[in-house]
């Protein structure tokens, strides 16, 4: 399998993952795979291990300004593949929290049916319960979604732990929105791929393991207090309204955006 593969991830003090990510990805697949890695500012010594990575392989290493975040640092990773004008054959989106399975990117290939299909790879626990994957809307007045199951076809958007994107499909939606800080960019990056006309699969095995995040010490904590929630809620990893009122007129339109926007407040005052 000689198909060439942009990867790209956003990392920050996490140095054991993200070297082990990396490694896991270059040593068990067939696929060429370059790496463009955004440090944003790490202070646990990831950019030198990354620097040390470089010298290795295919990698290009660089640099945030410590507020990047997740989709500020993916704009950058991004930015850089659009401007260096290369051509691959795939752009990879990962995070490094992922423990990857062998030849899960040989794989997700095949499942792309020759560059026709986007696929996201599903990511399950250590018992093997699913965690990340492409998600599908529920029709109606509403913003519920449901994570599609290995195999399944005609998502609406994705979850970015790992997602394979045929490069002309990357190329015809560009960069993630400059909107976002945080959360958001992924699920906002699938939809104009969706709307773009590209079919969004599943991948038929899980790729690896990812745990979900736990709802702890989030706005979603119900047992925080109710001034806690909201200042959780309005930070930059929690559910920002200006952010949050964008991603729903963007994508689901002007009344759900005025609708939806209310609604975290009233299940924080509600207690639920």
């Amino acid at each position: 399998m000689n198909c060439r593969i942009a990867a790209v991830m956003t990392c920050y003090n996490r140095k054991q993952k993200t070297v082990t990510s990396i490694k896991r990805l270059l040593t068990t697949n067939e696929a060429l795979l370059s790496f463009v890695v955004v440090d944003d500012n790490s202070t646990d010594g990831t950019i030198d291990a990354l620097y040390e990575l470089e010298k290795q392989y295919s990698i290009k290493v660089l640099n945030g300004n410590g507020h990047s975040y997740y989709t500020g640092g993916m704009r950058i990773g991004l930015k850089y593949l659009l401007d260096s004008g290369m051509e691959y054959d795939y752009l990879l989106l990962f995070n490094d929290d992922v423990e990857f399975y062998e030849s899960c990117i040989d794989e997700m290939v095949k499942k792309s049916n020759q560059g026709e299909n986007i696929v996201v790879g599903v990511c399950c626990d250590r018992e093997s319960k699913m965690t990340y994957s492409a998600v599908r809307y529920a029709s109606g007045f509403n913003v519920n979604y449901r994570r599609l199951m290995l195999g399944e076809e005609n998502a609406d958007t994705f979850c970015a732990n790992c997602v394979l994107i045929p490069w002309k499909a990357f190329l015809s939606v560009g960069n993630m929105d400059e909107t976002y800080t945080h959360s958001f960019g992924d699920f906002d990056y699938g939809f104009s791929l969706s709307r773009g006309g590209w079919n969004i699969v599943t991948s038929e095995k899980y790729i690896g393991v990812c745990e979900y995040n736990s709802e702890r010490n989030t706005w979603n904590d119900k047992t925080l207090n109710r001034i806690e929630r909201f200042k959780k809620k309005e930070s930059v990893k929690g559910l920002p309204r200006k952010e949050w009122f964008h991603f729903l007129k963007k994508n689901f339109g002007f009344i759900h955006s005025i609708v939806f926007s209310c609604t975290p407040y009233i299940r924080i005052l509600l207690g639920r």
